[in-house]
Parts: C-alpha cells; sequence; structure tokens
C-alpha cells in the first residue's frame, strides 16, 4: 500500500501548483522522502529516521535508492535498503518496496552520534 497520495492530496491547490514547479529531482525526493516516513511508521513502527546516514541515498528524475537507511524503531535502530519509483512526471509515487536488513552496531550508532539501541 501507498500512503503519499493522501498527504499529497491535504495540499491547498496552490500549495500543490507551487509544488509542482519544483525542479523534478526536488519531487521525486520529496514524494519518495515523504512515502518512505509514512511506510517506516505503518510497518516499523518507526519513530524517525535518516536517510543517508550509513551510505549516500542517489536520486534519478523517476527514483530514489538508498541502502543506508538508520530507521529508529521499538526494537532499536535498524538498516533498511529501500526504492521508491514516481510516474512520468514525477508527480505521485507508483511503487515503494523496502528491506530491513538487521541492526546497525552501536559502533556505528556511537559514530553518528545516535542513541544506542
Amino acid at each position: 500500500k501507498l500512503y503519499s497520495g493522501a498527504e499529497m492530496s491535504r495540499l491547498s491547490k496552490s500549495d500543490y501548483d507551487a509544488w509542482k514547479k519544483m525542479p523534478r529531482r526536488q519531487r521525486v525526493a520529496y514524494l519518495c522522502n515523504s512515502e518512505e516516513k509514512l511506510q517506516y511508521r505503518h510497518d516499523l513502527g518507526a519513530v524517525g529516521y535518516v536517510n543517508s546516514a550509513l551510505s549516500p541515498a542517489m536520486v534519478s528524475d523517476a527514483s530514489l535508492f538508498g541502502n543506508g537507511v538508520a530507521v529508529q524503531t521499538p526494537n532499536g535502530w535498524q538498516r533498511v535498503e529501500f526504492t521508491c519509483q514516481v510516474d512520468s512526471d514525477a508527480l505521485k509515487v507508483v511503487a515503494f518496496s523496502y528491506t530491513v536488513k538487521g541492526n546497525v552496531p552501536s559502533s556505528q550508532l556511537d559514530r553518528l552520534g545516535f542513541a544506542g539501541n
């Protein structure tokens, strides 16, 4: 299930029109980050996440990919890999998937300045 469409529908017409004028890759990042936050909250009970904590996310004209996301869950910080795709106009998310890769090691949490598991 995709969640960001409902969030986007709450924008006023003027806000949505202004949003559509943003550069394409900014829209892709915005849409995918929104979907990411909602997916992690719904599925993992996440209270926060840091998109490029462990390795940089990569954005293109049609997608956002990351394999170094740190997601703060009730079970501690989890390393997550995700892929998000948008439609041809970069106006909505059409696909989102993620995989939990395990706990973020405490040594990495310390280096990043995050609270431990």
